[in-house]
């Protein structure tokens, strides 16, 4: 994971954590995602010696274990579907130091952390990888009429001579094409690289993202 935002720490020292004194509360919905992630009862998170501040993997923060959970944890781990924290709620997390997002960003589901001495960490740089790859592989299967093919073959229900069908069909020579790239900063430019790589001309923007763009709309930049 990367960190991508460290808050200017209070003044009200804080004792340096070692694993072991770590507890830790992780919220996602579904829940049976943590699972995927960290094996079952997040045995890849307790291996560390890190201690869960309830066995429950929490969709929302609401009920009276949740809580009295947040109270107790050092470090809250969210992922897809988490909900926005409250004010109230991150106030209730006193001793909260750390925020691991397994997704993209962290920020958007946080209240303003002034005063807090909380690091955010995300995965976007490695989630970047599996969404260039899906980019790339629906593009070369776009160029190859697949999709047009596929939808041709329900009309017809025989074979599809796809040669004579889209004789434009193909990824390199004479069927060369532009294609254009909409990707976030994390995205790192990997599915235009991709696209380079069987000769593509890419035209790329870039989405540059911040809190005021993101109530506006997009903002790009090339």
């Amino acid at each position: 994971m990367l960190i991508h935002d460290r808050l200017a720490p209070s003044s009200a020292p804080s004792a340096d954590l070692s694993v072991s004194g770590v507890r830790f509360l992780v919220v996602m919905d579904p829940t049976h995602v943590a699972d995927m992630l960290y094996g079952p009862g997040l045995a890849a998170l307790t291996a560390t010696g890190a201690r869960a501040a309830s066995s429950a993997v929490f969709s929302d923060l609401e009920g009276d274990e949740a809580r009295a959970a947040l109270a107790e944890i050092d470090v809250l781990i969210t992922g897809w579907g988490a909900p926005r924290l409250t004010q109230d709620q991150l106030d209730a997390a006193r001793r909260l130091r750390y925020v691991l997002h397994a997704g993209g960003q962290a920020a958007h589901f946080l209240p303003p952390l002034a005063g807090r001495n909380i690091e955010l960490s995300n995965a976007g740089w490695i989630n970047a990888i599996p969404v260039a790859e899906y980019t790339f592989a629906m593009i070369i299967l776009a160029n190859k009429q697949a999709f047009r093919t596929q939808n041709l073959y329900r009309v017809r229900r025989d074979f599809i001579n796809r040669e004579s069908e889209f004789p434009f069909a193909g990824n390199r020579g004479k069927n060369h094409r532009h294609r254009g790239c909409i990707a976030y900063r994390s995205d790192r430019a990997r599915a235009p690289r991709r696209l380079r790589s069987i000769g593509a001309v890419v035209r790329s923007l870039r989405l540059q993202s911040s809190s005021k763009t993101a109530r506006r709309g997009v903002g790009f930049s090339r």
